[in-house]
C-alpha cells in the first residue's frame, strides 16, 4: 500500500506556527542527569494508513534521519484482528446512589461508601460511565487497550488480572487508560467495574476480526493552557497564549467491509467541563455524576458511525491543559500590577448545555479527521514498559521559605526516590508513550523533537500497575512558576525531563529493533 502523510503542526503560535530543531548536542536524558548533578533540580488533518512512512513527519514529530528512517509500507505485512467492546458501570445497580453510601454516610457508621465527593442525586441521563476495551492480535501475539471512565482508579493491577482471565491478554501487554473524568466519583464499587470489565470484554471478543489501521491528525481546540501569573503568583486561569498543543490524533481501526470497528482519539486535558460545578455545594440538588466531555464526545462519534463502533477519549498532557469551555470560569481581574485572581460557576442549566456543546464541537472534530483517513495493512505492533526511579520532593518544605510565592525544592530524606514506569506503544510509524503523572504540554513536544517514530502522542494517567507513583509533575517551567501543578508533585525538579529521556531512550530502542 502506498501510503504518505502531511506534515501538521499545530500550537499555541496557530497551524504552523512552531520551529522545531531536532539538533542536539545533548539528549534530553543526558541533559537531565546532568542537571541534576549540577543541582539545578534543589533551588486540517493530515491522515495515513497503517503503513506510515517515517521519511516524512506529521506533527511535528520523527527525528529519524532520512536516509535511515523506515519505510513500513516495504516491511512485510501481518495479519490484524481487532474486536472492541463498552459496558455502562451501573452505579446504582451495586451501590444506592443515596446519602448512606456518601463519605459524609460513612463517618455516620455506614461501612460501604462509594461517593467521597460528597451527596451526589444521580446520574445524569445518558451520561453513564463505562469501561471500553479494544482487543488486538497481530501475528498471533494479543494486547489490550483499555479506558475506564473515572477519576483514579485504585484497583489497577486486579482489574487487569480480571482482563487477563476473560481475553487472554496477559497483563503486561495491557494499556490501562483512564481519562480523569472529574465529575465521576473518586470511589466506586468494584463490583460494579467488575460487571463492566466482564461484559465489555465479551462484547470484544465475539466481535474479533480481520482489520486494517490508519492514523490521522486533526484540529481540536477543546483545549487551552491554564496557567498565568497574578499578584499572588501563578493562577489556573484559562490562557490562550499560553504553551499548548491543539494536534488531534485519531486511531482508526476497521473491518475489511470499510466499517470502523474502533475509533481512539487523544486531547491534551482531563476530561472537566463540569469540574467543581457538580462537585461544589452550589445547588445539591443538581450535584449529577457525569462522563462529561470524554464520554459524551464518545457516544457523538458513535452515534454517527452507528453499528458496534467503540471510540475511546484518552487524555493527553494534563498538566497545564484544561478545557477552553468550563462552567467554573477562572479569570483575572485589575490594574497591570495587581492582577487578582477570580472565579465563579455558571448556573446548572448553563453548565449542561455548555458541556453538550464542547462535546459535539469535538465529536465533529474526531468524526472529520476519522473521515480522512486511509487504512491499510499493518506491519509491526509493539509494546515495551520500564520502571525507573526519580528524586522524591519534600512536600512539608515547599513553603519554608521567606517568599510564599516561590517554592523550596528539597529531596526528601525519609523517602528520597519514588517510582513510576514509562509505557511505549507502538503500531508502525505512530508511537504512544503513556506515564502515569500529569506531566505539561512541552514534555509533549520534547518527545516529538527527539523520537524517530514520525508520529508521536503521549497519554498520561496511563498505569502499569498500582505502585506506579500518581501526581502532577511539571517540567522546569512549572517548577519556576511555583503553581499548583509544583505544589501538587512527588517529583523533584528535574524530574519531567529525566522521564522523556527515558521515554526518547525507549522509543529509540524500539525503533532500533524494527530496522534489526
Amino acid at each position: 500500500m502506498d501510503c504518505k502523510s502531511q506534515a501538521l503542526d499545530v500550537d499555541a503560535n496557530g497551524i504552523g506556527g512552531e520551529v522545531r530543531s531536532s539538533e542536539r548536542t545533548l539528549s534530553r536524558r543526558g541533559f537531565a542527569k546532568a542537571a541534576l548533578l549540577a543541582g539545578i533540580g534543589m533551588a486540517g488533518t493530515a491522515a495515513l494508513g497503517g503503513c506510515a512512512s517515517g521519511a516524512e513527519s506529521g506533527g511535528g514529530s520523527g527525528k529519524a534521519e532520512q536516509s535511515t528512517a523506515i519505510d513500513f509500507a516495504k516491511l512485510e505485512a501481518g495479519s490484524l484482528r481487532v474486536g472492541a467492546g463498552h459496558a455502562a458501570i451501573k452505579l446504582d445497580e451495586y451501590c444506592p446512589i443515596d446519602e448512606g453510601n456518601t463519605q459524609a454516610g460513612q463517618a455516620k457508621g455506614t461501612s460501604d461508601f462509594v461517593h467521597s465527593e460528597g451527596y451526589y442525586t444521580n446520574v445524569h441521563e445518558g451520561h453513564d460511565l463505562r469501561f471500553s476495551i479494544v482487543l488486538l492480535e497481530f501475528n498471533g501475539e494479543k494486547y489490550a487497550i483499555s479506558s475506564i471512565e473515572h477519576v483514579n482508579p485504585v484497583n489497577i493491577d486486579d482489574d487487569k488480572k480480571l482482563i487477563e482471565s476473560l481475553t487472554g491478554v496477559s497483563a503486561d501487554k495491557q494499556w490501562y487508560h483512564n481519562p480523569h473524568v472529574l465529575s465521576a466519583p473518586h470511589d466506586i464499587n468494584q463490583d460494579a467495574i467488575n460487571n463492566a470489565i466482564e461484559e465489555a470484554c465479551k462484547a470484544a471478543l465475539a466481535g474479533m476480526k480481520d482489520a486494517k489501521f490508519g492514523f490521522g491528525e486533526g484540529v481540536t481546540y477543546a483545549n487551552t493552557n491554564r496557567c498565568y501569573e497574578t499578584a499572588d503568583g501563578w493562577n489556573q486561569v484559562s490562557n490562550d497564549n499560553g504553551n499548548t498543543d491543539h494536534v488531534l490524533p485519531v486511531l482508526r481501526f476497521e473491518g475489511t467491509d470499510g466499517k470502523p470497528i474502533a475509533i481512539l482519539y487523544t486531547v491534551n486535558m482531563a476530561s472537566g467541563t463540569l469540574e467543581n460545578q457538580m462537585n461544589s455545594e452550589i445547588d445539591p440538588t443538581g450535584r449529577q455524576i457525569t462522563c462529561d466531555i470524554a464520554g459524551l464526545s464518545e457516544r457523538f462519534v458513535e452515534e454517527y458511525y452507528g453499528g458496534d463502533t467503540v471510540t475511546i477519549y484518552f487524555a493527553g498532557c494534563t498538566g497545564d491543559q484544561w478545557g477552553s469551555v468550563r462552567a467554573e470560569y477562572n479569570y483575572v481581574a485589575g490594574s497591570k500590577n495587581g492582577l487578582e485572581y477570580k472565579k465563579g460557576f455558571f448556573d446548572n442549566e448553563a453548565a449542561w448545555l455548555m458541556l453538550d456543546v464542547a462535546s459535539s464541537r469535538l465529536g465533529v472534530s474526531v468524526v472529520d479527521t476519522a473521515n480522512a483517513i486511509s487504512c491499510g495493512d499493518v506491519h509491526v505492533v509493539s509494546y515495551s514498559n520500564e520502571k525507573f526511579e526519580y528524586k522524591q520532593l519534600d512536600k512539608d518544605k515547599l513553603k519554608s521559605g521567606p517568599d510564599p510565592k516561590v517554592f523550596q525544592y528539597v529531596q526528601s530524606e525519609s523517602k528520597p526516590t519514588c517510582t513510576t514506569d514509562v509505557s511505549v506503544f507502538a503500531i508502525d510509524d505512530v508511537a504512544i508513550t503513556g506515564v502515569k503523572p500529569e506531566m505539561n504540554i512541552q514534555s509533549l513536544k520534547d518527545i516529538r523533537a527527539d523520537s524517530p517514530y514520525a508520529h508521536n502522542i503521549m497519554q498520561n494517567w496511563v498505569s502499569f500497575d498500582g505502585d506506579s507513583v500518581q501526581g502532577y509533575l511539571p517540567d522546569q517551567e512549572g517548577f519556576d512558576q511555583s503553581g499548583k501543578q509544583a505544589s501538587k508533585t512527588n517529583f523533584m525538579p528535574g524530574s519531567a525531563e529525566e522521564m522523556v529521556g527515558h521515554a526518547i531512550d525507549m522509543l529509540k530502542e524500539s525503533y532500533s529493533a524494527i530496522k534489526k
